[in-house]
């Protein structure tokens, strides 16, 4: 029966492989011609034949081509497939496998980025779910999934809708921080770090005042008090500063960072109180950076304390990261621990596609204020680097010619002697 399943898995991905391959053909191409367009309109048939299938292993392997495709290609034309998704999501969503509700909260994603128009309908349609599993599911890959989903709504819709959204999902995120039954096992370190991550991005989008509003905490002694959301929200994030996971601690170091980016640009404009001690929080984080552990890998310990040494010269020099997003014909310096969230957000969702939906998709382009490149550019300089890769083809063709009749000659002279 392993064979069977191995053999039949194996055929899948190889039938999956050259269904994109022939999807990458179909981009490359000029998409206007009639015979192309029904090639892709026959390659996305079989990615929905899959993912409708009764067959979990087909389903997977379905939702992985599915996935592959929609991230490396700006696909609009996916909207004609968007019912039939649907369906299948709404399918897989009621098994009891974690790789496939994973895999299809990343379709649910790709799909939302791809079609931005239809990202509140979605979001009306799964958030219901999502809040669900984030509270019961025993799977932390999919309690993950679940909050990367919503976050991932809250900033498309940023932009078309009003913020009450994004302050929904970071009031949700908050309350499963301070429950008495939130997993802090190892175990669940990257649904910790999606929620932290979850929480960075909401106060990105939210209005820079938010954090001056107050509300209402009961302390030990059932005693109500009331205590601003800068302070609030430090008290926890500090306690992560010492989890047991890298990831955790990088997520939870970036989202004070943020905050404190936030305070700062708020001050200057009116006056801030706060009961947390500054000293106490950079002595935490330099106590980081110089970490010593060997409980801790080489490779980790110098990613900590790269990551940890921006986030201190944030928080005690408020020097705010750089980065540079790079689009081939132009670049855009983003400056602040806004962008560079937002940025790293995005990227990490679209992975090698990312470029692509950076030159081709609107909602990228609004979400950093730049106005995105024609296919027709990228297509004319992907056409001269294939020209370039020919020529270096027949160049090295060639040499080889010659060297053959040098050699030839050389023996020829050899034997007339």
């Amino acid at each position: 029966m392993i064979t069977h399943y191995r053999e039949r898995n194996i055929q899948n991905h190889q039938n999956n492989g050259q269904l994109n391959r022939q999807l990458k053909d179909f981009q490359e191409t000029n998409e206007e011609n009639e015979e192309e367009k029904e090639k892709g309109i026959t390659i996305f048939n079989s990615f929905i034949d899959l993912i409708l299938s009764n067959d979990k292993y087909s389903r997977i392997e379905g939702y992985t081509s599915l996935n592959e495709s929609i991230s490396h290609y700006y696909l609009p034309m996916i909207e004609h497939y968007l019912e039939s998704i649907i369906k299948a999501i709404k399918q897989s969503f009621k098994q009891t496998d974690e790789n496939e509700i994973s895999i299809a909260f990343k379709t649910l994603e790709l799909i939302s980025i791809t079609l931005p128009q239809e990202a509140f309908n979605l979001y009306n349609i799964f958030s219901d779910l999502c809040i669900h599993f984030m509270n019961f599911s025993t799977f932390s890959a999919v309690r993950k999934s679940s909050i990367e989903f919503l976050t991932l709504s809250s900033l498309l819709l940023s932009k078309t809708e009003n913020n009450d959204i994004a302050a929904q999902i970071l009031k949700t995120n908050v309350n499963l921080l301070i429950r008495k039954d939130f997993p802090k096992n190892i175990e669940f370190s990257d649904y910790i770090s999606a929620l932290l991550e979850s929480i960075s991005i909401c106060l990105t989008i939210l209005p820079q005042e938010i954090l001056l509003k107050t509300i209402k905490v009961k302390m030990e002694n059932e005693a109500e008090k009331e205590i601003a959301i800068f302070d609030y929200l430090m008290d926890h994030l500090r306690n992560f500063l010492n989890y047991g996971s890298e990831i955790v601690r990088a997520s939870s170091g970036e989202t004070i960072a943020l905050l404190y980016s936030i305070r700062d640009s708020i001050e200057e404009e009116t006056c801030f109180n706060t009961e947390i001690d500054d000293d106490q929080v950079i002595k935490q984080l330099e106590e980081l950076l110089n970490e010593a552990s060997k409980n801790i890998s080489r490779k980790t310990k110098c990613t900590q304390r790269s990551k940890f040494r921006r986030i201190l010269k944030s928080v005690k020099e408020c020097e705010y990261p750089e980065t540079l997003l790079n689009l081939n014909y132009f670049k855009i310096e983003l400056k602040n621990w806004k962008n560079v969230k937002q940025l790293d957000y995005l990227r990490n969702i679209l992975a090698g596609g990312f470029l692509k939906h950076c030159l081709k998709n609107p909602i990228i382009a609004q979400l950093f204020n730049y106005e995105h490149l024609t296919e027709k550019k990228y297509v004319i300089r992907h056409n001269k680097k294939a020209k370039s890769q020919n020529y270096k083809k027949i160049k090295k063709n060639r040499q080889k010619i010659r060297a053959k009749e040098r050699q030839f000659k050389i023996e020829k002279q050899e034997m007339n002697y």
